[in-house]
């Protein structure tokens, strides 16, 4: 899941396979609808719980806003968290 709009699909799949990413073994990418404007918590919060309502186990997320975290973490209590800054991933737990 990303926060970047739908209508940056091809451009973001194109640099996922730049970094050495295998797109095509990811099942299912949600990328933000054109035009919603809300902010990045709301957005990935939403879509992470349809995603768990569906039925779908929320092992670990990563992000790099402590917010969306925060926002997750609260709802997915269970669920591993990573923040991810500049070369540094540090787990929620530790904060």
């Amino acid at each position: 899941m990303t926060g970047r709009p739908e209508r940056l699909r091809y451009i973001t799949l194109r640099q996922l396979r730049m970094l050495g990413i295998p797109v095509e073994r990811i099942w299912r990418i949600e990328m933000r609808p054109d035009g919603d404007t809300r902010k990045s918590p709301h957005f990935k919060l939403e879509t992470i719980l349809s995603i768990y309502y569906e039925g779908f186990s929320i092992v670990e997320i990563h992000d790099d806003e402590l917010e969306v975290l925060m926002a997750i973490r609260r709802y997915l209590p269970r669920t591993k968290l990573y923040l991810h800054s500049d070369d540094e991933v540090i787990e929620l737990h530790r904060l």
